[in-house]
């Protein structure tokens, strides 16, 4: 009896454990099972990554973070009344830290492309 997809032939490789677990891990990431991770690989199909996705999405969100901290900042800055209660020592640490959270958006990028 064939099951619904017409999928009774098997193939069987031989790989070592550390393979195993990339390829595992990798089927993962497709949301798809080892099979059909290498089974769509096999015909010439490359299997799209959810986790592309979701990088993608955390990537506009820091992006769209950074974009509004310094819109605020902007805004900050040109109203006096606002900023004489700060020192420079306040300003460069907003500033530190609008640079680490950029300097962490370059490492997803650098990560995911």
């Amino acid at each position: 009896m064939k099951n619904k997809d017409n999928k009774s032939c098997g193939i069987f490789i031989r790989c070592s454990p550390q393979d195993k677990e990339i390829i595992k891990a990798m089927a993962k990431t497709s949301n798809l099972t080892s099979s059909e991770y290498l089974r769509q690989l096999a015909i010439g199909y490359e299997p799209k990554s959810q986790i592309d996705n979701e990088a993608i999405l955390k990537l506009c969100k820091i992006n769209g973070d950074l974009g509004r901290l310094g819109g605020l900042l902007k805004w900050w800055l040109t109203d006096d009344k606002k900023t004489q209660h700060y020192n420079t020592v306040d300003l460069r640490v907003l500033v530190n830290n609008i640079e680490s959270t950029r300097l962490k958006l370059d490492e997803k990028i650098a990560k995911y492309l």
